[in-house]
């Protein structure tokens, strides 16, 4: 079997940016795990919602609420208009 080489990933990639640019897609809703997580009620009686700090830094910069990015498009410079 021949190894995959960048100038085949890219192609790919090209491929399946075509593709759904010029043809008749749908989206298919995939499963993120996410409905999988179960979060635990904690209520925190003595606490004020001004206290709570939900901010988190990323690159650099303070973001106020934490950032959840789901798909990315990548592999090919021409993805870096769409991204």
């Amino acid at each position: 079997m021949a190894p995959i080489v960048q100038d085949d990933i890219e192609r790919r990639k090209r491929d399946h940016l075509q593709i759904c640019l010029n043809e008749d897609v749908q989206f298919r809703d995939r499963s993120t795990l996410l409905e999988h997580v179960h979060l635990l009620h904690e209520a925190l009686p003595e606490m004020q919602v001004d206290d709570v700090d939900t901010s988190v830094e990323l690159a650099g910069k303070t973001l106020r609420v934490p950032l959840y990015i789901s798909g990315m498009t990548g592999g090919t410079d021409e993805a870096r208009e769409i991204n």
